[in-house]
């Protein structure tokens, strides 16, 4: 009986970790469309002047330009 009760609970245990992981996926492919709808499209062609992200050296420290270009 005890064996019984516990494979019952196993189960739904389960299915909430099942509903879970589907609300989960749901959730995350909403944000992601979400994200993607207030996205600014970009194109870039040869010659256009832009902003790159600098990679600082250790030992430039905290006050180093953050941005090159």
């Amino acid at each position: 009986m005890n064996d019984e009760a516990l494979r019952e609970e196993l189960d739904l245990v389960e299915e909430i970790r099942t509903g879970a992981s589907l609300r989960e996926a749901t959730l995350k492919q909403k944000k992601a469309v979400r994200h993607d709808a207030n996205v600014i499209k970009r194109n870039f062609e040869v010659g256009n002047l832009v902003l790159r992200r600098n990679a600082k050296d250790s030992h430039e420290g905290k006050l180093a330009a953050n941005w090159e270009g």
